[in-house]
């Protein structure tokens, strides 16, 4: 059997070429779109943290209501729940405690290593508008 980041690799990059992650990456998100990305998220950690994660120092849920919060303090707004996290929701819902382990565990990775590579990213981005340096493609 492959480990699992060799088992995975190939969906993982087909996921970071998806038009979407490669804009958030990018940071070409809008305001707009960042919020409802974060709504997903939102109802996503919900349904795991309501079930309990393996320690109190993963839970994410309250963090992203206060950056939700945030931006509706700029007037930026959704509540839109979209089918497809809907239907993640149920589908996580439905899981037994032990099958639901294997979601909170990708679920958070993503979330910790796709923020590591959009915070380097965004850094190379500031460094090179700072510097002039940026190649025009």
């Amino acid at each position: 059997m492959l480990p699992l980041k060799e088992a995975t690799s190939v969906k993982h990059r087909q996921a970071e070429k998806m038009p979407f992650n490669t804009r958030m990456i990018e940071g070409l998100l809008s305001k707009e779109e960042y919020v409802l990305y974060l709504n997903q998220q939102l109802q996503i950690f919900k349904a795991m943290e309501k079930r309990g994660v393996p320690h109190d120092s993963l839970k994410r849920a309250e963090r992203i209501e206060q950056d939700i919060a945030e931006l509706n303090a700029q007037k930026i707004y959704s509540d839109t729940i979209l089918n497809s996290t809907q239907e993640y929701v149920n589908y996580l819902n439905a899981l037994s405690d032990e099958d639901l382990l294997a979601h909170i565990y990708l679920n958070y990775l993503a979330l910790m290593f796709g923020g590591q590579i959009t915070k380097s990213r965004y850094l190379l981005l500031v460094k090179c508008m700072t510097l002039k340096i940026c190649k025009k493609e």
